[in-house]
């Protein structure tokens, strides 16, 4: 069963919805409609249930599916994948388990949740338009056992909750660096869960995975993916043929994403090279100031932004939400004191009753 926006209907409706091309009620059209179009004629003949949909689907190399990016660092693109690329992060083990999934349909990481549960027959919630009332209900009164979500969308979600969420196993995050404050609020309000940080983005599909901030990349890994001056390089392998060429430099894609090693091979993303500014010559991180930030006691949320300035080469923006009963003194007092350097501190800072997402699901920069 798929309920979206409290619309019900069955695997064996999707599959016949998909076999006849067919546009539903259901705001997940557009993933069937791809689907439907990936078959020829001849195809459709031959599959008459949710099982023979299911064998295609996995057993057809040559497959694509087209989607956009999520356009972190620019506006998305239209990408052509291989559909076994899509699903190389699916399980199929036919356990129960009840999905709650934050990301909007279009994207990458809401067909692989979709594709989860249709191969597995599993209960998904989609809940990416619903209000946070709505979302805590779906989350107490359906056992869900498994979300999928970036660490905004779900740090937005507790900041309006206060419920302790027992049922839940299994927390999946990405399209973000991870965030360890999410991280230690969710062992208390998800006492219950593992934690799956998932590297991976629309034009490779699912790289890496961690149970916390820090990952390390086995043999295995070491044959597709290197890090060459703190980026994240990808064989072209395993790269959408829609990147732009100009991304792929001696068969190697440049994913933007930067890290910082702790140790031998074991490393934690930063963020992307948009996530860097530099100002009076100094390179800077706009994600570790937001971390700190989010340290200040007053603080709900925080987003930087730069902009061009003639004396300093950029300078930052911060949207800023305050928990209630906080005003614009008590941050500036926790600004005073802080440890950030002169050119790290915001030059400008808006307070924002809620710090915007986008469509992604992730901080609008």
């Amino acid at each position: 069963m798929i309920l979206i926006e409290d619309k019900e209907t069955s695997y064996e409706e999707l599959t016949t919805y998909i076999l006849n091309n067919k546009k539903t009620h259901l705001p997940i059209d557009e993933i069937l409609y791809k689907i439907s179009n990936m078959m020829t004629e001849e195809d459709k003949k031959i599959i008459t249930n949710h099982k023979q949909m299911i064998e295609f689907l996995t057993n057809n190399p040559k497959l694509k599916i087209k989607m956009k990016t999520s356009g972190t660092t620019s506006n998305p693109k239209t990408m052509f994948l291989n559909f076994i690329d899509v699903i190389r992060g699916v399980k199929i083990d036919n356990k129960d388990r009840t999905w709650v999934c934050f990301y909007p349909y279009q994207t990458f990481a809401f067909s692989q949740i979709f594709l989860q549960c249709y191969l597995n027959n599993e209960k998904l919630f989609c809940v990416n338009k619903l209000k946070y009332g709505d979302i805590e209900k779906s989350l107490l009164n359906n056992d869900v056992t498994h979300i999928s979500a970036t660490p905004t969308q779900l740090s937005f979600f507790l900041n309006e909750s206060n419920k302790i969420f027992h049922s839940v196993k299994s927390i999946s995050l990405g399209g973000e660096r991870f965030r360890t404050d999410l991280a230690k609020r969710l062992a208390i309000t998800m006492p219950n869960a593992k934690i799956r940080n998932i590297y991976a983005s629309t034009e490779t599909g699912p790289l890496l995975k961690s149970e916390n901030e820090f990952f390390t990349l086995s043999k295995k890994d070491q044959i597709n993916i290197k890090i060459v001056n703190n980026q994240i390089l990808v064989n072209k392998n395993l790269v959408s043929n829609s990147v732009n060429a100009d991304r792929i430099e001696n068969n190697w894609y440049k994913t933007g994403d930067i890290v910082e090693f702790v140790d031998t091979n074991k490393f934690i993303i930063l963020g992307r090279s948009s996530d860097f500014t530099n100002i009076f010559g100094n390179k800077v991180c706009l994600n570790s100031i937001e971390d700190t930030i989010l340290k200040f006691k007053c603080v709900k949320e925080v987003c930087l932004k730069t902009r061009k300035n003639s004396l300093s080469g950029n300078i930052i923006i911060a949207d800023v939400s305050l928990h209630k009963n906080y005003t614009k003194i008590e941050f500036d007092k926790e600004l005073n004191t802080t440890n950030l350097k002169y050119f790290e501190k915001p030059a400008i800072v808006n307070f924002k009753d809620n710090v915007l997402l986008s469509k992604s699901g992730k901080k609008q920069r």
